[in-house]
């Protein structure tokens, strides 16, 4: 009898090791790193979630979201901004959507980007997307990916090649003078959609979509990882190395 629940005992066990093997074995980096957190913000323009942070003391969960700043620049700080996750099932069907309500936490005062900061202080998001470093070795002509709300549809993947370096013409929206070009199709409401790259096992983020032209599907800007890095490192909240307290702007 005892070697028989040994056994039954053994035998689950081994099962239990299987299914985390098949779990692990079925993670899909692209909906994880990529899919998961992105955002529709109302029905005008897309962004994703970059950082969401519980406080060790408080419980308290802070989420910010990544986009372009053309999309709040006529946005008060104490504006409401809604934050839309479509539900989608099995066949692609929409079948609902779970409502965030934000505010403008910063806009950078050269660059189109901006940082949304959600009213939400009690979920956390598990997936999040990682912003690639400015040292990222970046190749004419290697994969990129866009997801976004074009006309605030649906959640739209589409993937193309990233170009070269380029001059680009956006009036007051950004004092940056250059910006990737890259091929993945944009659309209005596609504007604060975050670009990835798939670099050492894992999407990074490496451009923001600012603009292009609607007749070229490959005529489209992108705001450059260095100012991406440049922005995050002053607007993001800093934690007090040695009170570990979060400092806000």
């Amino acid at each position: 009898m005892r070697n028989y629940l040994y056994l039954l005992g053994a035998g689950i066990g081994l099962l239990f090791l299987i299914g985390l093997g098949t779990c692990k074995s079925n993670a899909n980096p692209l909906i994880d790193q990529v899919f998961e957190p992105s955002v529709r913000l109302g029905d005008f323009c897309s962004g994703e979630i970059i950082k969401s942070e519980r406080d060790e003391k408080t419980g308290e969960v802070s989420t910010f979201i990544l986009t372009a700043k053309h999309c709040v620049l006529k946005t008060k700080d104490s504006d409401t901004i809604e934050i839309n996750k479509d539900q989608y099932d099995s066949k692609n069907r929409k079948v609902g959507k779970k409502v965030y309500l934000s505010q403008v936490y910063g806009r950078s005062y050269k660059s189109d980007l901006a940082l949304l900061k959600l009213r939400d202080k009690d979920t956390f998001f598990e997936h999040v997307a990682e912003v690639a470093k400015s040292d990222i070795k970046l190749e004419f002509g290697q994969d990129v990916d866009l997801i976004g709300y074009p006309l605030g549809r649906s959640m739209t993947y589409t993937t193309g090649k990233l170009g070269f370096v380029e001059d680009g013409v956006f009036g007051d929206i950004s004092r940056t003078t250059q910006f990737y070009r890259a091929t993945p199709d944009l659309a209005p409401g596609s504007s604060g959609s975050s670009m990835f790259t798939f670099v050492d096992g894992s999407y990074k983020v490496i451009g923001i979509a600012t603009g292009g032209a609607q007749m070229f599907s490959w005529f489209n800007f992108f705001t450059p990882i260095e100012e991406i890095n440049e922005y995050l490192d002053t607007a993001l909240p800093k934690k007090d190395k040695k009170t570990d307290e979060v400092r806000t702007r």
